[in-house]
């Protein structure tokens, strides 16, 4: 399946070539900029601007070791094993630009576009794309996971695989594809553990607030790896994002980075068109930063539950949070309602206190929502406001109001932590689906 995506109106003319010795106080976004004051014109069957997309010799140090935990899919058919070692070369590459009739002038033409779809390393052995990438068994085992698929440099030949870059598809731990709910992913098991390659850190709770900065590394069109920032989160809902990231077809499974912290956001899934018909050539469709209807990136904290918890990355910086996924359905017209706990190891003392919780119900002014710390202390955070409103989703104590301050928990000891939801009204009905207690 072929999947669609613009090119943002932004010219990246220079990159800021540094290095980083401490990754958690490092600002992400500074290795990104842009030179507003250039100016380029093209041919009218050429876009005008260039976009975000750049190889791995032309970006910096920093976003190239994150690159090397990304990986490309290739049907196995497509490989070859060359007989004096072990590496595999593309059996028959051919280029971006005869694949697509390309107009004169377009990015990447000359480049080989092989390449079906992207993803990334979560752990020593498990791999995350998106749901249309592996949807089956069959499609697992004729996958090959291919590092390194990239210029290094300007003279690099991409199309041949040494051994050790070359991976299978051993099995798929969860997979969810659905149009109606907009989620795409799935988590698959490695042949064996990737050596040489860190495991990419990866948000535990909840999604990026809108106008997050996001750049993604990835395989557009199929071609070798390329690294593309100047973006950001357009708008968000209960499971995905929406960006305007210069993403195309073959960036499916991509990982999405928050520029900021250089932590995965989500899973690259679908987007608009990639290229138009101009004369008797394709070139590359063009939108405005909020133009055309953006690309969709699955947020990634929804796969949290599933990765075994030694292959999670730890807390990082000022931030602790500990996250349940009870799904429980919440009684009609009760005053008892339900309750889920989470045990939190660590003391308030003086932190921020946010709860995140993900409720779905078709008339939120039914509700009523508490938090009880260690201590027994119970304050209500939402009582039947919103009327006729669908769900709750967001967190109280930011972007959601809650009807007691926070601040009371700030003393709160380690130990249980529970969230009540009842339901006092009758006919409309939900579920309790994920809440976090988060500590900052």
């Amino acid at each position: 399946m072929r999947l669609k995506v613009s090119v943002v109106f932004i010219l990246l003319t220079s990159w800021l070539l540094t290095s980083c010795q401490n990754e958690s106080q490092e600002d992400f976004t500074s290795l990104l900029q842009v030179d507003q004051n250039s100016e380029v014109s093209f041919d009218l069957n050429v876009v005008y601007g260039a976009d975000n997309r750049l190889d791995w010799f032309e970006a910096t140090n920093i976003w190239v070791d994150r690159a090397r935990s990304t990986a490309a899919h290739f049907n196995s058919f497509d490989l070859r094993v060359n007989n004096f070692d072990s590496s595999q070369s593309l059996r028959s590459p051919t280029s971006l630009g005869n694949s697509r009739n390309l107009c004169s002038g377009e990015s990447f033409a000359d480049q080989p576009a092989e390449a079906f779809c992207s993803g990334f390393l979560v752990g020593p052995d498990l791999f995350v794309t998106a749901g249309h990438c592996i949807r089956s068994n069959s499609d697992c085992s004729s996958t090959k996971l291919v590092f390194d698929y990239a210029y290094l440099n300007e003279s690099d030949d991409p199309t041949v695989f040494p051994a050790d870059t070359i991976y299978s598809c051993k099995k798929i731990i969860k997979q969810e594809l659905s149009s109606s709910q907009r989620l795409d992913y799935a988590l698959i098991q490695l042949d064996r553990p990737v050596t040489g390659r860190t495991p990419l850190p990866f948000r535990q709770v909840g999604k990026a607030p809108v106008g997050t900065p996001l750049v993604v590394i990835g395989h557009p069109s199929g071609l070798p790896s390329k690294i593309a920032g100047g973006a950001n989160v357009r708008s968000t809902s209960t499971y995905h994002l929406t960006s305007n990231l210069d993403t195309f077809g073959g960036n499916s499974g991509s990982a999405v980075f928050n520029a900021t912290t250089g932590e995965v956001e989500g899973i690259l899934t679908y987007g608009e068109t990639d290229y138009v018909f101009r004369n008797s050539c394709m070139a590359v469709n063009t939108c405005t930063d909020s133009g055309c209807s953006g690309e969709d990136v699955t947020i990634i904290s929804l796969i949290t539950d599933h990765i075994p918890g030694d292959t999670v990355n730890p807390n990082t910086g000022d931030v602790s949070a500990w996250t349940t996924s009870p799904v429980l359905a919440i009684p009609d017209r009760d005053t008892t309602g339900i309750s889920s706990s989470i045990e939190v190891p660590e003391a308030v003392e003086g932190r921020d206190v946010i709860i995140e919780v993900e409720i779905e119900h078709t008339y939120r002014g039914d509700l009523q929502v508490y938090i009880e710390g260690p201590s027994g202390l119970r304050l209500q955070l939402h009582d039947r406001s919103g009327i006729s409103a669908d769900n709750i989703i967001g967190q109280f104590g930011a972007d959601l109001k809650s009807k007691d301050n926070l601040f009371r928990l700030n003393s709160q000891p380690s130990g249980e932590w529970k969230l009540i939801v009842k339901d006092r009204a009758i006919r409309d009905i939900g579920t309790l689906n994920r809440w976090s207690v988060i500590l900052l």
